[in-house]
């Protein structure tokens, strides 16, 4: 995000996204996003490559930074979706790896990542087409919005 202007750097970083799919899943988040950092494929090979001014190949990268609540069933004797912080949900170590959740499943870490990538790159796209930096997600065509990087922090 280095080579966008200062001023278009601190609004973007500003904008804090709310993204609630708790009411009509069984499954679901209730989170706040931001984003960290912009950036495209090609800028490490072409000295003029900003998101700005593109390459007609380049893909648009995006970090993120979320935080929130997730729901989580642990043990078969819980009746319900229990709701915990998305850090500890979506965070697996050594020993947990192949933990199941009852909520999302085998490689929960990987499925709560995928939702969340679903249901907010519409809305980062269509922020982003503001600043000229996208243009509109479709099927064929287009420029291509990829969120990267997900990480967990205060947004």
């Amino acid at each position: 995000m280095k080579r966008l202007p200062k001023k278009i750097q601190q609004i973007i970083k500003k904008e804090r996204f709310k993204f609630n799919s708790l009411e009509d899943r069984d499954t679901g988040v209730d989170i706040t996003v931001r984003i960290q950092t912009i950036g495209t494929t090609e800028e490490r090979w072409y000295e003029d490559e900003t998101p700005l001014n593109p390459t007609s190949w380049s893909k648009l990268y995006v970090n993120i930074v979320v935080s929130g609540t997730a729901t989580t069933r642990g043990s078969w004797n819980d009746d319900g979706n229990n709701l915990k912080p998305i850090e500890e949900v979506a965070k697996v170590g050594r020993n947990d790896y192949y933990r199941y959740d009852r909520a999302w499943g085998h490689e929960h870490h990987k499925r709560i990542r995928e939702h969340i990538r679903s249901i907010s790159q519409k809305k980062i796209a269509n922020y982003l087409k503001l600043f000229g930096i996208c243009e509109d997600i479709r099927a064929w065509g287009g420029r291509r919005i990829d969120i990267k990087k997900i990480t967990w922090g205060n947004a």
